[in-house]
């Protein structure tokens, strides 16, 4: 495993880094403004010979990523990405046009389970023409909510 150190969220009208910190005795209750940018990280792994790259949040370092070349690439989806220039194409070249893309943060996460997804799902299929724009050999899934989706094992490099 190799941790990566990443960014919590695309501009989304911001054009500033936070400087707060979240204090370590942080008890909640959790709410979307106490979401702070810093110390955010991606993580790659290497899992029954996959190599998988995993952002938590909408955003990623460009340099820190360049040349890992994932087989799978679990990358946020949400409208947010668009304010920065091709995120996705761009994301996509550093990485090595991984071969499978599992989009996250494609649905509104202030919704209770089970409540339609609808119109996130429509958004979700402008970032799968994004990656096929850029690599149309990369298969992308869009996973819904308690979804499983298995990757066969595969020999060790």
């Amino acid at each position: 495993m190799k941790v990566v150190p990443s960014l919590h969220s695309a501009l989304n009208g911001k054009h500033y880094v936070d400087s707060r910190v979240v204090p370590r005795d942080f008890r909640g209750p959790r709410r979307m403004d106490s979401d702070i940018e810093g110390g955010t990280l991606a993580y790659f792994l290497r899992v029954a010979g996959h190599r998988i790259l995993w952002f938590g949040s909408m955003n990623y370092v460009e340099r820190e990523v360049q040349g890992l070349q994932p087989d799978v690439a679990m990358i946020a989806a949400a409208r947010q990405r668009l304010e920065i220039h091709d995120d996705t194409g761009r994301l996509l070249r550093a990485l090595g046009l991984p071969r499978l893309v599992i989009a996250t943060h494609w649905n509104e996460q202030s919704l209770p389970f089970g409540a339609s997804q609808d119109a996130r799902l429509r958004e979700a299929q402008i970032f799968v023409r994004e990656v096929k724009e850029v690599s149309s050999r990369t298969r992308v899934i869009v996973p819904r909510h308690f979804e499983t989706h298995v990757l066969p094992g595969k020999r060790l490099r």
